[in-house]
């Protein structure tokens, strides 16, 4: 399984709709000098949809899309005031600049996706599309970067 695809789909949201021309090639890094994305799509960007395409075949949605996302979650947060909010921000910055890297490091995504899942989960009540968002997240990290800790102590303590 590529990580670079995995990691486009589980973050990729419909808000822009997908790519459809994109046939999974490497993505160019963002043009820093971008205007901010609109604001109706910034709006447009919500758990429901989020979850409506990661439901799906993870491997269908292209790294360009989820780049794309990445940066309308990072404009929806700059409006967010929550506590953890500013936290989960960074860290979608550090899952974008990893996903634009070249070679790809699917362990440190993994962990990133991971810490961007358990994030998300504690910004959201029980039960809510936010909650199964971060959940959806935190376990496609899991799969990228299995946490040996648990099975390292396990050895430590025998």
């Amino acid at each position: 399984m590529r990580p670079s695809l995995l990691l486009a789909l589980v973050l990729a949201v419909s808000a822009c709709g997908p790519d459809a021309s994109s046939d999974g090639a490497r993505v160019a890094p963002s043009d820093p000098d971008a205007s901010l994305p609109d604001t109706a799509m910034v709006r447009a960007v919500s758990p429901e949809s989020t979850l409506d395409l990661v439901s799906g075949d993870l491997l269908a949605v292209s790294p360009s899309v989820a780049i794309q996302t990445i940066d309308l979650w990072i404009a929806r947060l700059d409006t967010v005031s929550a506590d953890g909010a500013t936290e989960l921000r960074d860290d979608l910055t550090t899952l974008r600049n990893q996903l634009q890297s070249s070679p790809l490091d699917g362990p440190g995504i993994g962990r990133t996706l991971r810490d961007v899942g358990e994030q998300t989960g504690a910004l959201a009540e029980a039960g809510t599309p936010l909650a199964a968002l971060g959940d959806v997240l935190r376990r496609s990290g899991q799969r990228l970067a299995p946490d040996t800790t648990a099975a390292d102590s396990a050895g430590a303590d025998g």
